[in-house]
């Protein structure tokens, strides 16, 4: 009688067997595509502030030509700048 019932509460406890769950693939990625770029566009301004606007005009005039001899320096023809 003992084996009858520890057999039931066994039946009873463990149930059918659940759903096999079908095979997952989970795939997680980035990229990045690095180049040599052909061109670049470059656009610079200068400004300055004086009482006086010829003082002005000097000084953002010597800026602009230390600009235009370093792309030059760095490889930029003359006909690009």
């Amino acid at each position: 009688m003992m084996f009858v019932m520890a057999l039931a509460i066994l039946t009873a406890t463990t149930g059918p067997e659940p759903e096999a769950k079908p095979p997952t693939l989970v795939v997680q990625g980035s990229g990045e595509i690095l180049a040599a770029s052909g061109m670049a566009t470059i656009r610079v301004g200068v400004m300055k502030q004086d009482d006086r606007a010829e003082a002005a005009q000097k000084e953002v005039a010597k800026v602009a030509q230390k600009i235009r001899k370093a792309a030059l320096s760095s490889g930029v023809s003359r006909e690009s700048i």
